[in-house]
């Protein structure tokens, strides 16, 4: 999707957007602020999952719980963040969402929405009632 992407959008158009909105971010609240106010949860309507990039997902207005996490590291990394993005596996389903460590502890990002857990190992737990994996995500 990513050449066809470019195509339609236009790369420089795009990465000068995210890098626009990028600024002014100062803390991860404004990314969750930016993600939950523009950009809208659609799930892959194929069988196969598609990761989009930071700037595809900005440029579409929506994306699934990969393509927001990634939006979401990205924004954070350029706030210099090191987010890492992790899978959450239930009984039935399965949940990306990007985590990091600051200063007051651990923090995911949830689709947009933001929440501060104490210790990495309770987050699992706060996605789904009976996690059967919780580990790094690799796209």
């Amino acid at each position: 999707m990513g050449m066809i992407f470019s195509l339609i959008f236009g790369f420089d158009s795009a990465a000068n957007e995210f890098q626009a909105i990028s600024r002014k971010m100062h803390d991860p609240v404004d990314v969750s602020e930016y993600l939950l106010a523009n950009i809208s949860y659609r799930s892959d309507q194929s069988l196969l999952d598609e990761n989009r990039s930071a700037t595809e997902t900005i440029a579409l207005g929506y994306g699934d719980c990969e393509d927001f996490s990634i939006l979401a590291a990205k924004f954070l990394e350029d706030l210099g963040y090191s987010p890492e993005l992790y899978l959450v596996v239930g009984q039935d389903n399965a949940h990306c969402i990007c985590v990091w460590q600051d200063e007051d502890g651990f923090a995911y990002m949830d689709n947009g929405h933001l929440v501060r857990v104490s210790a990495i190992a309770q987050i699992a737990g706060e996605i789904f009632e009976n996690p059967v994996y919780f580990g790094k995500y690799i796209a």
